[in-house]
This record gives structure tokens, sequence and C-alpha cells, in this order.
């Protein structure tokens, strides 16, 4: 009979915590933060859109962020549990104490050179061209300059800073003499508004190949990606969830680079923005890497924006906690 009880008992406990399983995650709200404009948001809002982790229990908020300062109060505040920025960006977070695990990289060529002639193909084309450059300090004026140095051009090369990037593909667009960084999407956008124009601009250089020529290597930059932040870098299982169904999106938008922008909605006012964002992110968006996965790139990458910037870059040597990988790889 006391046999008979504890089997009855054992059974109700079981279904109770299945029941509890099942029922706990569907309360469970992962807040994403992304640029709402930017390359790296198509694959959240697909994963909004098909409740891709609606099995798991999970719904996703979409918070958009549209500055470095929205940026670091979602952050620092613990409004977002997962978070789209640059690399640099979280491991300098990680470096003042923040809990950040990056989970990997999606994001690499985003960085162009353009100008108004047509005879300019590599890095050494531009010797004393004025280049137009946005944000003094930031990762596209470092990133140039890291590039720059390790050709022996830095001081070849004159630089022109602007505000943002938009200034300084403007400014090549009023008809200056001279090139202009361009990040995309603006880069790609611009050569659309520009191709009926009389005033011709062409694609250059990209920082891509700069950069591989310089470091040989054919690895993307692991210019941007998703990153974990708070209490949630310690939950294998969510991260596991979302980055399975992350890489499944983000597939999705590379083979239908189309209808992935069209998931911007306003932030896209007309078709050349529509057109310029999918060719940006054709050439932009790769399968994403898991950081344990691409460990000597990313340290690559920061020791050479260290050496160029020490201020705010030099000595950014992640613990061994910013890195990630899915439990599939640890076994």
């Amino acid at each position: 009979m006391l046999l008979r009880y504890l089997l009855i008992f054992l059974l109700i406990v079981t279904s109770t915590v299945f029941a509890q399983d099942k029922e706990t995650p569907s309360s469970i709200t992962l807040r994403v933060a992304v640029p709402p404009d930017g390359l790296l948001a198509p694959p959240i809002l697909r994963m909004v859109k098909q409740a891709s982790l609606a099995s798991n229990g999970i719904t996703i908020e979409c918070i958009p962020w549209k500055n470095q300062d929205q940026l670091r109060a979602l952050i620092v505040s613990g409004k977002t549990d997962i978070v789209g920025l640059h690399l640099p960006t979280a491991a300098l977070f990680e470096s003042k104490g923040v809990p950040v695990k990056f989970l990997g990289a999606s994001l690499g060529n985003v960085l162009y050179i353009l100008t108004n002639d047509p005879q300019i193909h590599k890095l050494s084309d531009l010797r004393d061209k004025t280049v137009a450059v946005p944000m003094r300090g930031e990762f596209p004026d470092v990133l140039l300059r890291s590039v720059l140095e390790q050709n022996g051009l830095l001081n070849a090369v004159p630089l022109q800073y602007t505000a943002t990037s938009l200034d300084a593909a403007n400014q090549l667009a009023s008809g200056a003499d001279g090139a202009a960084l361009v990040a995309e999407p603006h880069a790609s956008v611009l050569l659309k508004r520009m191709a009926t124009s009389d005033k011709k601009i062409y694609r250059s250089i990209s920082m891509q190949e700069g950069w591989n020529a310089a470091h040989g290597t054919a690895s993307p930059l692991p210019t941007a990606g998703m990153a974990a932040i708070g209490k949630c870098v310690e939950n294998q299982r969510m991260l596991d969830a979302f980055w399975s169904a992350y890489v499944r999106e983000s597939n999705w938008c590379i083979q239908h680079p189309q209808e992935a922008v069209a998931l911007l909605g306003d932030a896209l006012k007309d078709d050349a923005s529509r057109e310029g964002a999918a060719t940006a992110l054709s050439s932009c968006v790769h399968p994403p890497v898991a950081s344990g996965l691409d460990r000597e790139q990313i340290q690559l990458y920061l020791d050479a924006l260290g050496k160029t910037a020490p201020e705010p870059f030099g000595n950014l040597h992640p613990k061994d906690t910013f890195y990630w990988k899915p439990s599939e790889e640890k076994r």
C-alpha cells in the first residue's frame, strides 16, 4: 500500500514538474535591442514576425537604439537582455565590469572608401587625397587608420572628420573632390541615388580587403553581432535557443535580401533606400559565427584597434567568459 501511494505521489510530482517546465517559459520575454535602420535588425525582426522562439516559450521584444547614449543607457539600466552592437563596444563594456557575453559576429564588410575618381582602386591610390571620415576616435576612424598604418600610408592620406557616416557621404555627393569613408547601408544607398546623376561616385576600396591584405587573412572582420547582457549571460539554454533561431533567420535574410529589408518598414523611406539596403545586406551580412569559434580573429581585431587608438581601445583582452559557444560545440 505504501509503495502504491509513493508511486502515485511521484506521478503527481513528475506531472507538476513537467507542467511547470512547460508553462514557466511562456512568461519569458527576451528583450533584444538593435539599431532600427541597421543591418543587424532584419534577422531580429524576422524572429519577431515568425515567433521563432514560441516553441521554447519565449517572446521577443525588439527595442530600438539610435545612438551610443541610448545604447549605454539600455545596458547600464538592465533594460535589455541581448543587444546588437559593434564588437569593440561589447569588449569595452566587459572591461568595465558589465556582464557581457559576445555571442558572435554576423556583420563584416561594412566600410568602403567612396570616391569620384574612377582611377582609385587601392589604398595607395589615396596618397595625398583628403578622405572625409565620420566619428573621430570611433570604430570607422580607428579601423581606417589601422589599415592605413599597416600599409605605411597613415601620414600620407589627409583625414577630414565629419559627425556621421551620412555627413561624409553627403559631402562627397555635393561634388566635393576627394573621398569619403562611408558605412553600409549608407554607401549602397548613396550609390543608388547617384546612379542617374551627372556627379559620378564609385565604390573604390573595401576596408575588408584592406584589412585582409594587411593581416594575411581571408576571414570576415568580426565587426558587429549580438551580445548577451546581465543575468542573461548565465542562461545557456535560452542562449542556445536564441542563437539557433538567429542563425536560421540570418541565413533567410541573406537568401532573401529584398524581403529582409522590407521588415525595416518606415526606416527606409524610398526605393533607393530599400534597394541600397538590400545590396548592403547581401554583401555585409554573413552566416553568424559564434565568438568561441572565432576567438583568434576577434583578438587580432581588438589588438589592431588598440595599437592605433590606445584610448579607448588599448589593452582590450576579454576574459574567457566573454566568449560563447552553442552547447553542441562544447561536446
